[in-house]
Order: C-alpha cells, then sequence, then structure tokens
C-alpha cells in the first residue's frame, strides 16, 4: 500500500503555489504598469506628465541696462502647460524629458523626480527655453506636489542674451486635474471665437 505522507508536501506546495499565482500574476502587472497619475513603485513604473500652470512672473534687467533704465523690473501673469513621460528608476526617484510650454516660450529639458512619500513628491526640472527668434534663456524649476494632482513651483531663469532675470512662482495641476484646464481653456478659446464679430 503507497505511503500517502510522501505526497503531503508537494501536494501542499502546488496547493501554495497555485494560491500564490494570481498575486503574483498582479505583481508582474503592476511592475510594468504605465499611469495617468504619477505614483512611486510598485504602483507604477512609468507615468505621463499632464500639467499646466498659472501664476505671477516677474523680469528685470542686470548690469548697465538696469542703470541706465533706473527700472526694479516688471511683473505679468504666467501660464502655460506641460507635457511628458516619467520612468520610475527606483522606489524614490524618477527621470524622464518634459516639454512646457508658456505664454512666452518653450522650454524642452529633462526632470528629475524624488519621492518624499508616495503622496508628496519633489520636482527638479532644467533646460533651455526658446522664444521666438532666439534661443538665450535657461531656465531651472523647483516643484512640491500632491498625489500628481497639485503643486506649487518656483523658477528661476537667466537671459544670457537680453542681460535680463527672471523669477516666477505659480500653481500647477496635473494628471487629470491638468487635464480639465486643458479642456476648459480649449472650451474657452473656441467660445472666443465663435463670440468674436469683426467690426
Amino acid at each position: 500500500m503507497p505511503n500517502i505522507h510522501v505526497w503531503r508536501w508537494p501536494v501542499l506546495l502546488l496547493l501554495l503555489a497555485a494560491w500564490a499565482a494570481p498575486d503574483q500574476a498582479r505583481a508582474e502587472a503592476a511592475s510594468t504598469t504605465s499611469c495617468l497619475r504619477g505614483r512611486p513603485r510598485p504602483e507604477c513604473t512609468s507615468y505621463w506628465v499632464t500639467e499646466s500652470l498659472f501664476g505671477i512672473r516677474h523680469r528685470q534687467d542686470l548690469g548697465l541696462a538696469r542703470w541706465y533704465y533706473g527700472s526694479s523690473g516688471e511683473s505679468s501673469f504666467a501660464y502655460g502647460a506641460a507635457v511628458g513621460w516619467m520612468k520610475n528608476m527606483a522606489d524614490r526617484r524618477a527621470l524622464g524629458a518634459v516639454i512646457q510650454v508658456s505664454d512666452i516660450g518653450v522650454r524642452v529639458g529633462p526632470r528629475l523626480r524624488f519621492w518624499l512619500t508616495p503622496d508628496f513628491a519633489l520636482d527638479v526640472d532644467l533646460g533651455p527655453r526658446w522664444e521666438p527668434g532666439r534661443i538665450e534663456t535657461v531656465e531651472a524649476e523647483i516643484a512640491l506636489g500632491w498625489r500628481d494632482l497639485v503643486g506649487i513651483s518656483i523658477a528661476a531663469a537667466r537671459d544670457f542674451g537680453g542681460n535680463r532675470q527672471e523669477f516666477r512662482f505659480g500653481v500647477r495641476p496635473g494628471s487629470w486635474v491638468g487635464l480639465s484646464t486643458y479642456a476648459a481653456a480649449l472650451a474657452g478659446a473656441v467660445l472666443v471665437i465663435v463670440a468674436y464679430k469683426p467690426d
């Protein structure tokens, strides 16, 4: 008569493997997930950047130009949008590229993200900014975001051609909140075009 106790452990191991298989499949699926709203590993291995920007910009001349014109600078409303893609390189770091289109130009460059917690992240951006007819400005930006839905940002730029510097402080909605502002801006532009009646 066969000894059934010999088969006890192999059977138990097979049952354990069958029980763990769905969890393992889910873990493998999560390990290759690309998300709209950025989250750290293991929830997302990569995510999209869909942001808008609203803030205040202050620009001022430097050196002899500032002395000659006697101006302390000028402030204006700043707005824009950004798109990009990020890859979670480790549990607390992500690296990618972002294109930001603002009211005065286009900045293209890398972004480095530090996940401070699963909900809070610190972004660092750096890149040249194209303005109509020239590329003479370098801009750096630091932003603190919450759940990739909203954040605050501080940016500094140096215009080497015009010998000016610039500072910007603003609010940066992201993910589906950023996409909603895209849609609202587009709808507003359509309404303005439809309602416009030339004299």
